[in-house]
């Protein structure tokens, strides 16, 4: 067990006892990895995922870099955003899931840089409402027949 800080509780990560992070080459059982992207499959696992990427997300506010969704999985995006944040060691998903010390790195860089305290989630091509008007457009067009 890493002696990194715990995100979620602020504690060591040894004496909580938590695992948050896993590692898809050790088999643990905190997530896995397909087609580039770790998924976490505890709900710990997935609490520090999302906590780094709302991290990664303050940072992206002050160094004008795009955002990623705050999902819980980590997928090329996150990657790419580690790599830019931390350097170029981090190349794929494992590369990031086996590094418990991230979370709590990425909000000492976010405080650094004087980051909002919470970085803004990319929205769909037409944002929210757009979606929803395109949606309700959908549907008065299959209420009108033009789908038959």
């Amino acid at each position: 067990m890493s002696s990194a800080i715990d995100p979620i509780t602020g504690e060591s990560a040894a004496k909580t006892g938590r695992q948050h992070w896993c590692s898809t080459s050790n088999k643990q059982p905190g997530c896995s990895a397909s087609s580039g992207v770790c998924r976490a499959r505890t709900k710990d696992a997935a609490t520090s995922y999302k906590y780094l990427q709302a991290q990664l997300n303050r940072i992206c506010v002050v160094r004008r870099w795009n955002p990623v969704r705050v999902t819980g999985n980590i997928g090329p995006d996150t990657v790419k955003l580690v790599g830019q944040a931390f350097g170029g060691g981090f190349r794929t998903c494992d590369a990031v899931a086996e590094n418990p010390w991230l979370p709590s790195a990425a909000k000492t860089y976010a405080d650094n840089i004087g980051a909002p305290a919470v970085g803004p989630e990319p929205k769909g091509v037409l944002g929210n409402q757009g979606m929803l008007v395109a949606g309700l457009v959908l549907v008065a067009a299959w209420q009108m027949g033009v789908f038959k």
